[in-house]
């Protein structure tokens, strides 16, 4: 790791700049510009030597940046100047002149644009012409595409850099001007942390925490983050959220900056003395011309190993008992071998070194450390995580106060599991109460499932890779991924698999028969789709237990709502399969289908014999028009009119309509199927008979108010006289209590004879007293139905 130190000339009148602070930033790949502060004039030199290459005439300059593609150099100075040079000819190009003194300056990608911010506005000029072409009154702002971000007192807004449109405004307080953006991210510095916002959402995605976050300043390239605050300059690998490397300068820092490839970092002091940090081999551990101590990250890439050199070097011989003092410059060997053995994928090499250190330390934590950066790589989590608990003990039990704060760096991996069960039980929380565990074959309950995730690699990873940051974003997208299950649609036939059959037999190993065979494909084309969960009604439910019995049947709309697939097996429908074998299906006829089918959100048809349904092979069926086609004509209802249906008690005679043309086994499943449809809950009774149905309408009624419920002519239920005993009566869209549609002249006809015989004043009274009623109920199995009386006059 390299790094050259050039000190420019100071210029004699070193009090003429207003700025004070040094900037630095690189143009192109081979040179570097600097200026600001006590310099006279920016000064252009060479990477590899620190040769001047040039001198461009400016006072007081307090920012500087140029052009990706190396073609502009632009500055802004304490007098409100506006500058820029072409960097190949470095001849002057524009020049505009700001009321009050130029903080940031930003070239647009496209480099046709450049962006000027003062404490009052912020503007974009257009460099071929040298035109204002937008102004905001702002503090800092930053580029983002083709849009600029500008920090306000309380909130960052996106505008759009064309119209000036405001795209976004995310509520966060920016305590540093120098903030960044990448990939449609802003890194910016809020409260002693570094955030990286999602700018089309405006949300938080990642933080990583820093302990200076005044006029700190902040520089990106690809997924390093470089901070510098007071004398130090840290990195961030925004990927795996870990801190990966250290620099230390004796004087304190005014600028940072990457250069284009990401190959070196320059470092400017106030005092105007810039260090090129060659960054081609790799981020440094910890440079520096002093002892420092940093804090490393579980990913392997930190500094600890000089960072214990140092300490080592402090801490006085007498720590350690009688002559056994270890050899402390074998000791750095060794940490540093272990930790370039990791880099080079030397696992083996890596651990034994790091066994070395222990043995010869074993009071130390760093031996530890390396250890744990070994096995992580390695995969072996769990000894990692082990290696890694013993660290953060010997860090707490240190003598050295340095080592003993160093452990409130690091999480404890008791915290993260406990966020991550907790993560855990909030993915499972709506899930069913049994599934099919795929891998295994077996049925597991909720805390079964629990406990399932938690013998898995990934759960020891989440705790391995997380030791310094908690990315509640992995853990979540880890969790959820794992615990997404799959649903059955199918027609129950005798002799089914049932909850008492599987309880304690693995699935994969049930005897061959249609219906286990039936189950047991189920599980493998699950499986096979690389989902860990699935769920069957036959064998997940416990019908011996009412309460279970009940919830499931209440609960099940809501589950096939939340599966990320529904497998449906149209038993009858042969290989090959043909347009209007759906329809003919005797899947089609079951009162079920309806929820399941209209609750999933991706669904796949098969043939008996597992194959795709008219080799339909789409990852979603209900996307495809020759499925929905299909669906439209055995349900009688438009596609677009059944995707509208959502659960609630809206649009009630259509969902009555869905399920009054469909079969079932029990007659009460013409009241529990519309359950989750209704959003309702019924107490669950099989041998109720129509009493089911009747219970159902009455609480709809009673919760609706809806008195269509009671236009329907058929054989009355024994709930009540005035609801049905079978849901087939409401087998017509229509209701026989509507009159039928008028002809514009006929309504004409009808209105002009109404306007001669009614008062409209009466009408008005007659249809407010009307509209005041209350809506039917039931008290029992008794409706209440609200009327009116009239007093008649005397009879002729």
């Amino acid at each position: 790791m390299a790094s050259s130190s050039i000190m420019p000339e100071p210029s004699p009148s070193a009090e003429t700049s207003a700025g004070g602070r040094v900037v630095v930033a690189f143009a192109g790949n081979a040179k570097y510009v600097v200026g600001g502060g006590k310099l006279k004039g920016i000064q252009v030199r060479r990477v590899a030597d620190g040769q001047q290459m040039a001198s461009m005439e400016a006072e007081g300059v307090t920012c500087l940046h140029s052009s990706e593609d190396g073609r502009w150099i632009a500055a802004g100075t304490a007098r409100g100047e506006l500058l820029m040079w072409d960097a190949r000819t470095y001849e002057r190009v524009f020049e505009h002149k700001e009321p009050y003194a130029i903080n940031v300056l930003e070239l647009f990608s496209d480099s046709t644009q450049l962006l000027s911010i003062t404490n009052r506005t912020a503007t974009i000029w257009d460099i071929a012409s040298g035109k204002q072409l937008q102004t905001f009154d702002h503090e800092f702002s930053e580029s983002v595409g083709t849009a600029f971000a500008a920090a306000t007192e309380n909130s960052i807004r996106v505008y759009d850099s064309h119209d000036g449109r405001l795209l976004v405004e995310i509520p966060v307080r920016v305590t540093s001007p120098y903030f960044t953006s990448f990939d449609d991210h802003l890194f910016v510095i809020s409260n002693n942390t570094i955030k990286k916002l999602e700018v089309p959402t405006g949300s938080t995605v990642a933080e990583w925490p820093v302990t200076y976050s005044e006029h700190s300043c902040i520089a990106l390239h690809e997924e390093i983050i470089a901070y510098s605050a007071k004398h130090g300059v840290t990195f961030w690998d925004t990927s795996t959220h870990t801190k990966s490397g250290f620099i230390e300068r004796p004087l304190e820092i005014s600028s940072i900056a990457f250069s284009p490839d990401g190959q070196f970092l320059a470092i400017c002091g106030l005092d105007g003395e810039v260090t090129i940090q060659d960054l081609k081999d790799g981020l440094p551990s910890c440079y520096s011309a002093a002892p420092c101590i940093h804090i490393a990250d579980t990913a392997l890439e930190g500094c600890l190993v000089d960072a214990e050199a140092s300490l080592t070097d402090a801490i006085p011989t007498s720590r350690y008992q009688g002559n056994h003092a270890p050899n402390r410059s074998l000791v750095r060997v060794l940490i540093k071998r272990s930790k370039v053995y990791v880099a080079d994928g030397l696992w083996e090499l890596a651990l034994n070194d790091a066994n070395k250190v222990i043995e010869l330390d074993p009071s130390s934590p760093w031996g530890y450390e390396r250890k744990h950066a070994a096995l992580h790589k390695a995969g072996d989590y769990e000894n990692a995580v082990d290696a890694f608990e013993t660290m953060l003990s010997k860090m707490s039990q240190s003598t050295h106060p340095g080592i003993r704060n160093l452990h409130r760096h690091y999480i404890n991996p008791t915290n993260t599991r406990t966020v991550i069960r907790r993560a855990v039980q909030h993915a499972i929380r709506d899930s069913p109460r049994v599934l099919i565990n795929t891998t295994s074959g077996r049925l597991l309950d909720k805390s079964e499932q629990v406990a399932s995730f938690e013998s898995l690699p990934v759960f020891k990873k989440l705790i391995s890779s997380m030791t310094t940051i908690l990315n509640h974003t992995r853990i979540e997208h880890d969790v959820t991924q794992y615990y997404r299950y799959a649903m059955f649609s199918h027609e129950r036939e005798d002799n089914e698999t049932l909850f008492e059959n599987v309880i304690r037999v693995i699935v994969y190993d049930l005897k061959d028969s249609p219906t286990n065979d039936k189950l047991k494909m189920f599980c493998k084309i699950v499986h096979d789709a690389g989902l860990h969960w699935a769920w069957s009604d036959t064998c997940c439910i416990n019908r011996e237990d009412d309460f279970v019995f009940q919830e499931a049947l209440v609960a099940m709309f809501r589950w096939y709502q939340g599966s990320v697939l529904t497998a449906v097996l149209l038993r009858g429908v042969r290989s090959p399969s043909r347009r209007g074998d759906l329809i003919r299906s005797i899947w089609n006829t079951r009162v079920w289908i309806f929820p399941e089918y209209h609750a999933s959100k991706v669904v796949r048809f098969y043939n008996e014999d597992w194959t795709l349904y008219r080799n339909l092979d789409i990852p979603n069926h209900k996307e495809s028009s020759e499925i929905l086609s299909e669906m439209e004509e055995a349900t009688g209802i438009s596609t677009r009119a059944l995707m509208a249906l959502q659960p609630g008690l809206d649009n009630i005679r259509e969902k009555l309509y869905l399920v009054s043309r469909r079969e079932t086994t029990h007659i009460e499943d013409e009241a529990y199927s519309l359950l989750g449809i209704f959003s309702l809950s019924l107490p669950v009774v099989y041998g109720d008979g129509d009493q089911a149905l009747g219970r159902l309408l009455a609480q709809v009624l009673t919760s609706s108010g809806d008195a269509s419920i009671l236009a329907w002519t058929g054989r009355s239920g024994s709930f009540n006289s005035c609801l049905p005993g079978r849901i087939r009566v409401f087998s017509q869209l229509s209701t026989s209590h509507i009159p039928p549609r008028m002809t514009g002249a006929e309504l004409q006809t009808v209105s002009a004879s109404l306007r001669k015989t009614l008062n409209f004043t009466s009408v008005v009274k007659f249809y407010d007293r009307l509209s005041e009623l209350p809506a039917p109920w039931f008290l029992g199995k008794r409706m209440k139905l609200s009327c009116l009386t009239f007093r008649l006059g005397p009879l002729d």
